[in-house]
């Protein structure tokens, strides 16, 4: 085991160097100047031509591609992720600022997800091809069918127009006020974890169909076990593994993927931040906030590879 996680650790530098390559390239792919708009930006505006090339050498934009490359990645291998051209503040600030609101939208959305697919999954499998069963699928089909912002403005239009309640904007954080931050954040995490859960759903249906056919499944009923028992205790501890899977890579893609339900719920997040970052061309806060997603995506997989050995006995890493 211990050999498995340092191989696993080691692999993750390689790819964070190609994201860090690709996210650098990218960035600067985009139509637009940074030192342009910020120029357009400032009090000067009708001298924005006579301090757009001051601004290129305050950001090192008049520098070849690979000097500024080798540059930022060195600063950020000392823990620096440079400073945003926007704001100047350093980019790792920033982001540490942003951070907790995505990942309590991230956190909620998959235990909303987890909450509904996990039993419906099972109870669609043993009860296959009953109403409860066509229920359960045709739910799930609908949940990939609808788009995440529709449903998230039918949350925000549908109480207001019927009931007068909209959610508290912004963001609270739970330390400060819990049922306002449970305001907040319910409505993005029902949207986004409805959906989330149909994948999780159909996944754990179809490894509960596959275990229940198991011997080992059928001597248990033989023997006289409760349903209850045989299901949940030697079932769907075999049958959530993939799952686990599934949810490990859902949660990754959540942290850069919940821009739409912040945006529609006024949420400060880290997606909100990229958005604006790449729109103003603020290349130093794309670089930091798309390597620093990457890496919490690779680690989560991490921990889900390493929590198969937990679940599942019979798995061992050498």
């Amino acid at each position: 085991m211990r050999q498995y996680i340092i191989t696993r650790l080691s692999l993750l530098i390689p790819v964070l160097f190609f994201v860090s390559v690709l996210v650098f390239a990218l960035a600067r792919v985009i139509p637009g100047d940074a030192a342009i708009l910020k120029a357009m930006g400032s009090p000067e505006g009708d001298a924005a031509g006579e301090i757009i090339g001051e601004l290129r050498r305050q950001f090192g934009l008049d520098k070849p591609y690979p000097v500024q490359y080798v540059e930022w990645l060195g600063k950020v291998l000392q823990g620096d992720m440079s400073t945003s051209f926007w704001t100047q503040k350093p980019v790792l600030e920033e982001i540490v600022s942003r951070l907790d609101v995505t990942f309590e939208l991230a956190i909620g959305t998959t235990i909303v997800s987890v909450l509904i697919a996990i039993p419906a999954g099972v109870i669609s499998a043993i009860r296959r091809d009953t109403g409860l069963d066509y229920v359960a699928r045709i739910t799930s089909i609908l949940g990939l069918a609808m788009p995440n912002f529709w449903i998230g403005t039918l949350m925000i239009v549908l109480p207001a127009f019927w009931w007068g309640y909209v959610p508290p904007p912004g963001y609270t954080p739970m330390a400060q006020d819990p049922w306002r931050n449970f305001q907040q954040f319910i409505f993005p995490s029902l949207a986004m974890g409805t959906s989330f859960s149909a994948i999780a759903m159909r996944m754990t249906r179809s490894q509960m169909l596959e275990v229940l056919r198991q011997d080992y499944i059928r001597t248990a009923f033989a023997k006289g076990l409760r349903e209850r028992v045989v299901v949940y205790r030697h079932a769907l501890r075999n049958a959530v593994i993939p799952v686990m899977t599934i949810v490990g890579i859902q949660f990754g893609h959540l942290l850069g993927r919940t821009v739409i339900m912040e945006t529609v719920f006024a949420l400060p997040g880290l997606g909100t931040m990229t958005l604006r970052a790449i729109q103003q061309r603020d290349y130093p806060l794309i670089q930091g906030s798309v390597l620093v997603m990457a890496l919490m995506f690779l680690l989560v997989n991490f921990v889900v590879d390493i929590l198969y050995a937990v679940v599942d006995p019979r798995i061992r890493y050498q």
